[in-house]
Parts: structure tokens; sequence; C-alpha cells
């Protein structure tokens, strides 16, 4: 994205689509400082003109965000402009927010949030304006896939923005994007962060000792976001309760497994997100060690022999159908399913999963 402004080509409208790090506001924040510094380098701003210093705290006048709200008043509709006091005392907690995070931060877990569209008008409107300050606009929206059809607004000023104007979208969830905009934005994926690099920064910016910050970044898979919330979590009590889960899962008993997941249920949303993000590692390492048993998985606790024989009966098509569900139900969960409902549902799939391939298994052995 340097190189964009240093070559004096930026799009007008780019989509940073991130799946996996947690990192796209951040880089989005990083573009728009170096972008309005008063005295940037070849790679990076100086971080103390006043531009930088405004961008930091997001009191730029010539910086705008917009992200998922709900109505304050019933009959009004719902506007960042309200929340935005909050939004800058959470990013001075954190750099890499993600929705859960946002939405225990105002109150707005049992709320419909959205990007509305009176809030898209109201971004046109305003970036129709001068300048204050810097010889560029920016506007950033954050999960833009809280957009939905509201999004159609700002498609005239998505192709035809007024003069050094710059659109940068987040989203974590690009298929529900609309397609007009995405065909209207340059889209750049946010790639995930390396375990090794993950594991340096925890130890270095964030205090974690050697053992903790490599369980954190195997656990988080690459997300930044997550590795933070999870850096102080007892993660072998939820490898224990998974592996409790699946047990449960490969028998034929339907009232113990629905009574566990009824317990799952009544647990924190935040906790059922680490916990089922902790599972879809579990799977990760069982994949590697199914096809090499010399492979020393990185799994929390002390192993008393199940993760073993669990990697050695799933293959690769079984592992791949059990992350496809749990990624599914992680969708549902963020946009307030059902908790019981889907937890149970879940179980069923996987269950389903795990029949097939002990049927794959007999069939194999008998052929």
């Amino acid at each position: 994205m340097i190189e964009q402004i240093n070559g004096g080509k930026i799009p007008q409208s780019q989509l940073l689509i991130d799946k996996q790090s947690g990192t796209g506001l951040a880089l989005a924040l990083a573009f728009t400082q170096y972008l309005m510094c008063l005295d940037r380098g070849e790679t990076d701003s100086c971080g103390q003109c006043s531009a930088c210093l405004k961008v930091a705290k997001q009191i730029h006048p010539d910086l705008h965000i917009s992200f998922p709200s709900y109505r304050v008043k019933s009959g009004e509709p719902s506007s960042s402009a309200n929340f935005m006091d909050k939004w800058r005392s959470l990013l001075d907690k954190t750099h890499f927010p993600n929705y859960n995070q946002w939405m225990n931060h105002i109150d707005g877990v049992s709320k419909q949030t959205q990007i509305s569209k009176s809030e898209c008008r109201s971004m046109i409107a305003t970036l129709g304006l001068k300048t204050y300050e810097s010889a560029f606009k920016v506007q950033i929206i954050w999960l833009a896939e809280y957009l939905g059809d509201a999004g159609n607004v700002l498609l005239k000023g998505l192709e035809e923005p007024t003069p050094n104007t710059h659109f940068l979208l987040i989203t974590e969830d690009p298929d529900s994007i609309l397609p007009t905009i995405y065909s209207r934005s340059q889209s750049m994926h946010v790639q995930a962060v390396g375990d090794d690099i993950l594991s340096n920064w925890l130890i270095s910016e964030q205090g974690a000792n050697l053992e903790l910050a490599q369980q954190v970044a195997f656990l988080a898979d690459g997300n930044l976001s997550i590795a933070l919330e999870i850096k102080d979590a007892d993660n072998s009590e939820d490898v224990k309760l998974f592996e409790e889960w699946l047990a449960l899962i490969s028998k034929n008993a339907m009232i113990p497994l629905m009574n566990f997941t009824d317990e799952l249920s009544t647990r924190k949303k935040e906790w059922l997100r680490h916990f089922l993000v902790g599972t879809l590692s579990y799977l990760r390492e069982c994949t590697i060690f199914h096809y090499d048993e010399s492979y020393t998985m990185r799994i929390p606790g002390e192993s008393n022999g199940f993760r073993e024989r669990f990697a050695r009966f799933i293959d690769h098509e079984a592992c791949d159908g059990m992350h496809r569900a749990i990624n599914k139900s992680l969708y549902h969960i963020e946009r307030n399913a059902n908790l019981k409902i889907e937890l149970f549902h879940l179980s069923l799939t996987l269950r389903e999963i795990l029949a097939k391939q002990t049927l794959k298994r007999k069939t194999a052995s008998s052929s």
C-alpha cells in the first residue's frame, strides 16, 4: 500500500479482506497516517507531526470512520457518530478490535447492528466538502458487510469520488459485500500473521513468556485479534472440554450430548467463540499428525492418548468437513443465533461426519 502512495496510484476505493489476521483496521489507519503525514519517509510515516498524532487518535478532521452501530433512540437511524467516543476508548485499549469486543464495549450484544442508509448519505455529503487540513479525505468503513443493501447509496461516490477522496472498506465476510461495491473497489487480502512472528510479537509487546506465546500463536491461527483475546485464558481446560465433546459425539447417546451442548450454551458468547476457534487449531494439528506420526502436536495440556487416537482415525476429508461446520457455526453465533440450537446442530453435523469416516474405514479394511 505504501507503493501506491509513493507511486501516486492510489485506488479511489480499496476493499481489505481480513478473514484471518484481525489487522485490517490497523492497516487502514496506518495507510491513512502515511497518506496524511506531513513528513513521511520512504517506508513509514514520521509518527510525530500533527497529522500523524491526529490520525492515531482518530480525530483528524479529514479522516471519517463508520462501523456497525444501533439505534440509540426509537425512530432515529443508527449512526457511528453516536458512538465515536466509545470507539476511540476501545482503540485506546487495542489496535486490533473484533466485532464481539465492539458489541460488548457498547452494550450491543442483543441489539440489531448495521451501517444505515442515513449514515451512507451522511458519508457522501461529508466527503463532498473541501478538506480541512490535509490534501486528502479518507473514509474508513470497518466491517463493511454490515452495510447490507444500504451500500447502494455509496455506489456513485465510489465510482466518481471528489478529488483526493479515498474509501477504505474492511470486511471479514466478503461474500456478504454487494457485488456492485466489490466491482468498484480494488480488493486486497490481508494475510494471516505467521506463528513465529505472532509469538515473537506477544513476547516483545505483550510480555508473554515463550511457552505461552507459542501456545497462543498456535490457537490464534494467524489472527492477532484473537491472540490478544486468549492470551490470559487457560486453554488446556478448553482442550479437555473439546475432547469430552468429541467422545460424546462419537457415542450414540443423544441425551448426554444434548445436556453437554445445553451447558456450553450457558457460557458467555465471547468464551464460546474462543473455545470454537481453539477447536479449529486442534483439528489442524490432528490433520498433520494423521499423515506424519513423528510430528509433535502443539496442543495445550497433557495427552491421555485421546488426541493421538483421534488423529489416526480421521483423515483430511473428515477434518475439512469438521472445520467447515465449526466455521459455519461461528458465523451464525456471531450473528446472534440461538446457542442451544446452534451447538446441538453442530454436534449432529460433526457426528454425521465421524459416522461417515467410520464407514469409510470399515469399507477400506474389508476390501
